[in-house]
This record gives C-alpha cells, structure tokens and sequence, in this order.
C-alpha cells in the first residue's frame, strides 16, 4: 500500500512541476519579448536596420505569436506603461485575431480596431483607447485565456454551450 500512495504521490508531483514549469518558462520569455520590443531602437525611412537589432525583433515577434494568447495578460499590462502602445496593441490584436480564425468575429474586429493605437495621437486618443481595450479585455478576455490551461498556445475561446 505504501508503495502505491509512494507512486501517486510522485506523480501528483510530477505534473504539479511541469505544470509550474512551464508556466514560468512562458511568463520569462513572453516578459522578455515586449521588453525586447519596447526597447529596441526604431530606425527612421533613411537609416538602415542594424541586424542585430531586425533579428531580436524577429525573436521577440516569434516568441509572442509562439506564446499565442498566454501573452495577451502580458500585452495588457504592457500597454499601461510602454513607450510604443502601437506596437503592443498591434501584437495583442494579432494574437486575438490568430485564436479566433474558425469563428465570424465581425463585431469583435470592429470592437478590436477601434482600440488599435495608430502611432502619433494625441495623449487622450491614447488614453481613450486604452481604456476601450481594457473594457473589451475585462468583457471578453476570459473567453480567449482560460488562466489554468498554460500549455496550449492556442487557448481558443469557449464554445457555445461550454461556458
């Protein structure tokens, strides 16, 4: 019987640590993606990319659409505090956009595109948009992120009858 209660007891174990591996090998690396992308120096129309720099904003966008909608938590609180909103916003949409392609989302598109940031506004454009996304976020973001499911970048919405 001990020997029994032994084995389950480390696979209780076993999956618990997975389970928290993963989920803090996701976090770091999403966390690191924006930090690289808000960081990153822009280069303007005339200047030429530095090749470092294109290929750690390749990582970084790898890294995030690979994390797929365990970033969106992350985008979101990045967008309260990053110099580049449209980039974040940008990314945030896109991954939306990838988790929902098998369902008719015309009102979430027109919902999503009204929060994108489109570069040069003015503060309270920024500010307003924000807070849309925020609502939509608190409206809508459980469907796309069920909190405990970490090991699927593909954490789809719910389906009708499901919720």
């Amino acid at each position: 019987m001990k020997i029994v209660l032994r084995i389950g007891a480390a696979l209780v174990l076993f999956v618990v640590g997975g389970w928290c591996t993963t989920y803090l090998y996701w976090r770091f690396a999403i966390k690191r993606a924006i930090r690289t992308l808000e960081e990153l120096p822009l280069s303007s129309v005339d200047e030429e990319d530095n090749p470092a720099d294109v290929l750690a904003h390749q990582r970084a966008f790898d890294t995030l659409m690979a994390g797929g909608t365990r970033g969106l938590p992350y985008l979101m609180e990045a967008l309260e505090h990053s110099p580049r909103p449209w980039l974040i916003s940008d990314m945030f949409v896109q991954i939306i956009h990838l988790s929902t392609l098998d369902r008719n989302r015309q009102q979430e598109d027109r919902d999503l595109n009204g929060c994108l940031f489109r570069g040069k506004e003015t503060l309270a454009v920024q500010r307003q948009r924000l807070e849309n996304l925020r609502a939509w976020w608190t409206h809508e973001g459980y469907k796309h992120y069920p909190r405990w499911r970490i090991w699927s970048s593909n954490c789809r919405p719910f389906r009708a009858g499901y919720e």
